[in-house]
């Protein structure tokens, strides 16, 4: 937008100056998905793993807003960036049509039903897959703040590991559960680790 509208890189070159900075419209904001899945080939990423995922069935979840309201690197309809990137770990896709689905963190606080209900029917198509891994934080939270709440509604066990995709890459590329931060997770669960 800035790059077209001089009026507001003038004003955006306002309010950094107050901090010696400047912006020249130059810069391209893409989606850490977008440069994983678009940059970065499967298989240089499979040549680097330092342990295979092979046995973990994983559901991509890309949420509503990663994909919209422009679809730049993806069918927000039908999202399939991930897959390729999840398969070079050795994991395997859970069958799943939820991936661009919301996740109800907007209705959270103002709606906490509605919220619910979208969680709800997540975690029920979730069933199989060892994990929801999501390249949106607040999806993330999300997903794991509620599990127990809902599984107790629900009067079924409805608890999932929830990742974010650097968080499941990391993994991959040998990094550990703490470098990566897995004690700061709400809801990894014990079958999860112990497939690890």
């Amino acid at each position: 937008m800035a790059r077209k509208d001089t009026a507001l890189l003038e004003k955006i070159n306002e309010v950094l100056d107050a901090v010696g900075l400047q912006f020249h419209g130059s810069i391209r904001v893409r989606h850490l998905l977008d440069v994983v899945a678009r940059d970065i080939d499967p298989k240089t990423l499979s040549s680097r793993l330092k342990k295979s995922l092979d046995g973990l069935s994983i559901a991509p979840y890309y949420g509503c807003q990663c994909l919209r309201p422009f679809p730049v690197f993806d069918d927000p309809e039908v999202p399939r960036s991930m897959e390729p990137v999840l398969r070079a770990t050795g994991a395997s896709i859970h069958s799943w049509n939820m991936g661009g689905k919301c996740c109800g963190a907007s209705h959270i606080t103002t709606k906490p039903e509605v919220g619910l209900e979208l969680v709800t029917a997540l975690l029920k198509d979730a069933r199989g897959a060892d994990a929801i891994v999501t390249v949106c934080p607040m999806c993330q939270m999300n997903l794991e703040a509620y599990q127990k709440k809902i599984s107790r509604k629900c009067k079924e066990d409805l608890q999932i590991t929830i990742l974010y995709l650097p968080q499941l890459l990391g993994m991959a590329l040998g990094l550990s559960e703490q470098d990566l931060g897995l004690d700061l997770n709400l809801s990894v669960t014990e079958g999860f680790l112990k497939k690890l």
